[in-house]
Formats: C-alpha cells, sequence, structure tokens
C-alpha cells in the first residue's frame, strides 16, 4: 500500500471518529458522589432514601425516571441523583415497557440503591430499574456524578 493510501486510510478513520464522538449524547458532569458527601445528611425522620444510578455502558441511552408514574430524573450514563420518601411501595421504571418495572418497598430509615441496566426491549434498548445491595450500591456509586436539579 502507498504512502498516500494509508495516509488517506488513516484521515478517513480519524475523520469518522471524531465525528461520532461529537454526535454522542453527553454524560454527567456534576459533582461526583464522593465530593458530594450525600450520606453525610440521612434522610429526614420518617423518610427514606433512594438512589438511581446508570450502568456505564449504553452511553447513547438516556431516559427519564420516573417513580409512581412522575418523572423525578434522567437516567443520564455516569450519573445519579436521589429521592427522599416516606414509606411505601414505589414503582420505578425508566421504560414504557411495563415488564421493566421495579417494584420497591420503602421503609423509615431505609436507604436503597437502584442501578439503571440497558436491556433490549421489543424494538429498541430501554433502561431497567434493578435494585442492588448497599455494598454494591455504594461501591458503584463512587464515581457517578450528580445529575439531581440541585445539590442538598
Amino acid at each position: 500500500m502507498s504512502f498516500h493510501r494509508r495516509f488517506f486510510s488513516v484521515a478517513v478513520v480519524c475523520l469518522v471518529a471524531g465525528m461520532l464522538t461529537g454526535c454522542l449524547p453527553p454524560t454527567a458532569e456534576g459533582p461526583t458522589f464522593a465530593e458530594m458527601r450525600p450520606d453525610a445528611s440521612a434522610p429526614a425522620e420518617g423518610m427514606g432514601r433512594i438512589y438511581i444510578y446508570r450502568a456505564l455502558q449504553g452511553r447513547g441511552l438516556i431516559a427519564d425516571v420516573r417513580l409512581n408514574g412522575a418523572v423525578i430524573g434522567q437516567g443520564m450514563t455516569n450519573g445519579f441523583f436521589f429521592v427522599d420518601r416516606p414509606p411505601a411501595t414505589y414503582t420505578i421504571s425508566a421504560s414504557d415497557e411495563d415488564r421493566y418495572d421495579l417494584r420497591l418497598p420503602l421503609a423509615a430509615g431505609d436507604i436503597r440503591y437502584v442501578q439503571l441496566v440497558p436491556q433490549f426491549g421489543i424494538l429498541q434498548w430501554k433502561l431497567q430499574p434493578q435494585l442492588v445491595t448497599e455494598s454494591k450500591g455504594q461501591n458503584d456509586i463512587g464515581v457517578r456524578r450528580y445529575t439531581g436539579p440541585q445539590q442538598p
């Protein structure tokens, strides 16, 4: 292969890679979980806390996250947010397919971790909420960036 043909091939690959990178949706840019230290402020008395965070795979996939049908945040790559709620059983969803809903009982003082994992739905990729253990949630969330409305 001649020098010019090789140079042209490399230039095309670099151009296409640059264009593809620029077209991808943004990832979370807020402070990290470690910088925020939201665990320093426990939920108010009589409330429970739900941390919701994204798995790192599936960068192009962003979806509204709903708690009992109301939008509470976005499932953004490398991001997390949390909500404090009174004791009840909640339904968390990030898709319009019921089979991906998570029913989550929450008691006063509970701290729950929910990971949004990309799954292939009927016609497209969806984010499936999955309850994880406290140790896994704390380990995973440490490097994520806050995407909630404001720092507590």
